[in-house]
Order: structure tokens, then sequence, then C-alpha cells
């Protein structure tokens, strides 16, 4: 090929080329020996390396060049990428700081124009980059935001504050990052659902719906709450330091409500509705297996509670009651608002309570009870015992203490643990 007479000739033929084979690399080396000085070829040349595997040779070469010329765009954001591929925290905290050295120079010239924003925040950038990538989302969060109060802008910086907003708990300032990136970029479907998930965490839904119709969705009502019901679901979060997955109900693009019953006190709770990142964790089920698709569940991360429910829990475990009676009670909790679920199987046994030692164990139920705020513990003590009567019954310790009967709360204690119940666990 005819070599190219100026720098923008052999840019324009080097973006002609749609393969990085050994014709481009030789063209590329060619155009960087005649225009030496032209940082963008230099730029060009670095990336191309670094994509075939050179990436320490290319920091090698660009770096001089970065050094002794003044910032240009190319060479920074090159380097930064490279730095940011090999991660070099230290070369990208030498970058932030040649940037700001060199933009105080700038400003210190007499007639000196301040160094261009975009070129000058790019060192904080690729730190905050570095910090997202180490998952620090509190030193990424600052980072980025030091980016955007420099003046830069740009969808992959007000989409990343936006995500960073939200997990780290702070929707209204998710929202007007949002806002933002929704102007910079209308129609842009990552930054509708960015809409979606703040707005839904601030209870907006006008701009829930707005932004749900440019996805495409339809919703049941027009004004108020959204209040669907779409799916059943589990919501991936942390309960008291370990990660469950909660069965829960999708009730619109961004929320859910929980309906596992988890122990008292603990967040989230059976009744809570959840605000959601509507990105599944888990992987599709086959296409061609229609029993998979029929049990599969979609895994979404929870991003933060909407509204608490006012439940509170109490724990059912010992002897396993005749079917009839525990059916009974389980109806009297459910009369009142609340539900009794079990969690234990079969294999489930314990000692019971006054037998030998060599006696036979005998199978055994632990569950799981909520209720609204409103109910009285006292009324369904006395459910509890209206229920199972004189025949086999668990041991309900927290509903006594909740009832306020300190006595019997400490004798069921000691009679569930000489049957072998752990009630720490």
């Amino acid at each position: 090929a005819e070599p190219a007479d100026t720098p923008e000739a052999a840019l324009q033929a080097l973006e002609a080329l749609t393969t990085a084979d050994e014709e481009t690399l030789d063209r590329l080396e060619a155009a960087a020996a005649r225009f030496p000085e032209d940082h963008r070829l230099a730029a060009w040349r670095a990336r191309l390396w670094d994509a075939a595997g050179f990436g320490r040779e290319a920091l090698a070469m660009l770096r001089p060049r970065f050094e002794a010329a003044p910032p240009s765009f190319d060479l920074t954001i090159t380097l930064g990428a490279l730095l940011h591929g090999q991660k070099d925290d230290a070369g990208l905290a030498a970058l932030a700081e040649h940037l700001d050295a060199a933009a105080r120079a700038a400003l210190a010239e007499p007639d000196g124009a301040p160094l261009e924003p975009r070129i000058a925040s790019l060192g904080l950038w690729f730190q905050a980059l570095r910090a997202r990538d180490a998952q620090d989302p509190t030193l990424a969060y600052a980072l980025a935001g030091r980016v955007l109060a420099s003046g830069a802008r740009g969808q992959r910086l007000l989409t990343m504050l936006a995500e960073l907003a939200l997990e780290l708990g702070r929707p209204a300032e998710a929202m007007q990052h949002a806002d933002a990136l929704d102007a910079l970029a209308p129609g842009d479907r990552d930054a509708a659902w960015l809409v979606v998930m703040a707005g839904t965490w601030v209870a907006d839904w006008d701009r829930v719906r707005t932004a749900g119709a440019a996805l495409g969705m339809r919703f049941e009502a027009e004004d108020g709450p959204i209040d669907d019901v779409w799916n059943a679901c589990l919501v991936r979060c942390d309960v008291n330091g370990r990660q469950r997955d909660l069965y829960a109900l999708r009730r619109g693009p961004a929320q859910a409500e929980i309906l596992e019953i988890l122990p008292h006190g603990a967040r989230p709770q059976r009744g809570d509705r959840v605000v959601i990142r509507p990105a599944p964790q888990n992987a599709p089920p086959p296409e061609d297996d229609a029993e998979a698709q029929a049990r599969h569940l979609w895994v979404y991360p929870l991003l933060g509670t909407l509204h608490a429910a006012d439940f509170w829990g109490f724990t059912v475990d010992g002897p396993k009651p005749a079917e009839a009676d525990w059916q009974s009670f389980r109806e009297a909790v459910r009369d009142r608002g609340g539900d009794v679920h079990i969690h234990s199987g079969d294999r489930y046994v314990l000692r019971a309570p006054d037998a030998d030692e060599d006696a036979p164990p005998v199978p055994a139920i632990f569950a799981r009870g909520a209720l609204p705020a409103g109910v009285e513990a006292a009324d369904i003590l006395a459910r509890f015992d209206a229920c199972f009567g004189a025949g086999t019954r668990p041991f309900v310790p927290e509903l006594a203490h909740h009832a306020g009967d300190a006595d019997r709360a400490r004798s069921e204690l000691e009679l569930g643990r000489q049957a072998g119940v752990d009630f720490e666990s």
C-alpha cells in the first residue's frame, strides 16, 4: 500500500481495516515511524500491542511519551486503560497526580487556559474503575463524584454513579444521576432501567410508569403506587450474615414482597416490600425441558427496603403434633393475618420429653410463624393451647415470652433443651 502523506490519512487508512492482522500492524508501525510526534498513532499502536498480548510492552512504550508531552486525550485515555488492564493501582495514582500537576501548571501561566475537563478527570476515572473492580463502592463513588464535579459528563460516568448510588443505598442520588443520564441519552434502555429502580425506591411512581412504558411495560393502574402481581421469584440477600434466597412475589418491575418467614428480628421479613435489581443472578432453564421451566424461579439481588411490614415472629420446635391439630393452629394464625411455615423434614427427630436416654427418638417439627403487630401474643398462645389440648405439642418459648408468661418461657426452654432442641441455631 502507498504510504500516507499525513497522519490523518494514515489514521483513515487504518480505520478502514476491519481486522488487526499482520498487514494492519505493519501499516501502523510504518505510519508511527513516519509521524513520530502524532499522539493518536502512538495511542493506536499501544492499543494494538495490548490486544496482541503485549500490554506491559505497550505501557513501557507509551508511559515516557505521556510524561514528556503536554497531556492529550488520546495518550491519557490509552495509558489509563493499559494501567487499568494491568491492575496497576500505583500507576493510576501517578497518572492522576500527573494530570493534577498539569492542570495547576496550565492555570499558572499568564494566559493559560484550564486543562480540558475530559482530560483532567481521566486519572480519577480510571481510579474509580479500579475501586469498583476491587469491590469498594464507597471509594469508587467518591472518585466518580470528583470526576463529575470536574465538569466531565458522559453516559458511562452517569451510569456508574447511578448504579453505585443504588448499591450504597442512596436512592435519591441515584435518581438524580439517572435523570441526568436520561436527559443525556433519551431512549437509552439502561437509563430507563435505572430510573425504574431509583424511582421505585423513592416511590416516584409517575417516573417509574414513564420509564417502564419506554421499556414496553404495562401497569394495572394509571396512577398511585404500583402494586401489580407479576410472578414468584427469589430475592438474594444477607440475613444475619448469611446469603439467602428468599421466596417472594414480584410486584412490579423493581419490587417484590417477601413471602418467607425468618427468625424474629431478622430483616427482610415476611410482608416486607423490597427493591430488587431486575437482573437475574441465575441461568435460565433449558429451553427443551418443560418441567424445569415450570419449576424455575428467577433470583434477583436485594437493593433495599421500600416498606417494612410490622410483623413479629416466633419459633415452633419440638415433638411433631397430630396433623389435624397442626392444621387447626395454622388456620388460627392465618385468620389473624399471619402464617406458619414448616422448615423441617421427615428426618428431623428429637428425644421425647421425660423419656429415658435409651428411648427411640420421636418425629419432630421445626417451624417459624409471623403475625401482624396488632395481634396479641397472648391470644395466639391461648389458641395454641386450645388447638393441641392434651395431645403432643411442640415448644413455643418465644411465643410465651411475647405473651408475657416468663415462667412458661423458661419451662419450655428447659424442656426443649432436654429433648435436644437447639434454640440458638
